[in-house]
């Protein structure tokens, strides 16, 4: 696995017990974004903070070399995403300033926020938070997207490869949507997690939403148990892994009908996270990422289910 940070690109080759610097050629520290291509998995991108600069590696993060620049608008990318179907089709999350898609790995960008909410001022693109692209049709996109109350929040739908978006958000209110993950064998089912801890499930390509948390687990805290990540077994989509502040990761393994804590990994002072990432082959490892806090200067750790 991968991993992008303050200090450069690190690479794990045992399940993250352990991680390398892997940034030979990469003359930026400040990693705001990684992605893999997983149809070629040598296939490495990042983005660097403001100036927007993509650097590639061919060869899986041993040296790396300019490819482009996303110029839009000035904001800080904060999460650039490889089609699972091609790898050289990108899209790159930056706020402010919305969303913007390339089609040659990185060389050129477009943007493609057309119908996506603006923020409150208007003068810049969409608050996008995450997106997810079908792994069957990279024509449909999902983005989730949150900025200020009231304008319009939620789910996002392309038919279109992400130039043109519609609302997807019947069954949801105007949540500030963080995580979306698609069934890999199921994709008309989506997930998606709010940064307030609602957890909601479609099963018909976004047209509706249900509310997919058992509330009574998800509503333990007295602080919002934000959802920082989702992940779904490729080969048993039932068993999903949903990480939220304060509990951890709780698991289903029922399409989300029901769910168990597994817990936060031990001597874990911080209760809130950043991201999640399942390792399914050949058993779970779950790596979870730790927001930083006055005693803990932030980082992963590593749990086996």
């Amino acid at each position: 696995g991968y991993q992008g940070s303050g200090s450069g690109v690190y690479k794990s080759e045992d399940t993250g017990r352990s991680w390398n610097l892997s940034s030979e050629g990469l003359p930026v520290e400040d990693v705001s974004a990684l992605a893999l291509d997983l149809v070629d998995p040598s296939n490495l991108y990042t983005s660097s903070g403001v100036r927007g600069d993509i650097y590639a590696s061919t060869d899986a993060g041993k040296s790396w070399s300019l490819r482009g620049n996303t110029d839009f608008f000035g904001g800080l990318s904060s999460k650039m995403i490889a089609d699972p179907g091609n790898g050289a089709t990108l899209f790159m999350i930056s706020n402010p300033g919305g969303l913007a898609k390339s089609s040659n790995a990185g060389r050129s960008w477009q943007h493609i926020s057309q119908g996506l909410p603006k923020d409150q001022d208007e003068r810049t693109g969409a608050y996008v938070l995450t997106l997810a692209v079908d792994p069957t049709d990279s024509s449909v996109v999902y983005a989730g997207t949150g900025g200020f109350v009231g304008q319009g929040h939620g789910v996002y739908k392309s038919l279109d490869g992400g130039l043109t978006w519609s609302a997807a958000n019947r069954g949801m209110l105007d949540y500030r949507i963080a995580c979306l993950a698609i069934d890999p064998l199921h994709p008309q089912t989506v997930y998606a997690g709010s940064d307030s801890g609602e957890l909601f499930k479609s099963t018909d390509g976004a047209m509706s939403w249900i509310d997919a948390a058992n509330r009574d687990l998800f509503d333990q805290s007295n602080d919002d148990p934000a959802i920082r990540g989702i992940a779904i077994d490729p080969d048993h989509p039932d068993t999903i892994y949903v990480l939220a502040d304060y509990l951890g990761v709780v698991v289903s393994n029922d399409g989300a009908s029901n769910w168990t804590v597994l817990g936060r990994p031990e001597a874990l002072d911080s209760p809130r996270f950043t991201s999640l990432a399942v390792i399914f082959h050949p058993q779970p490892a779950i790596i979870v990422g730790v927001e930083p806090n006055i005693d803990n200067a932030g980082g992963w750790m590593y749990a086996v289910r």
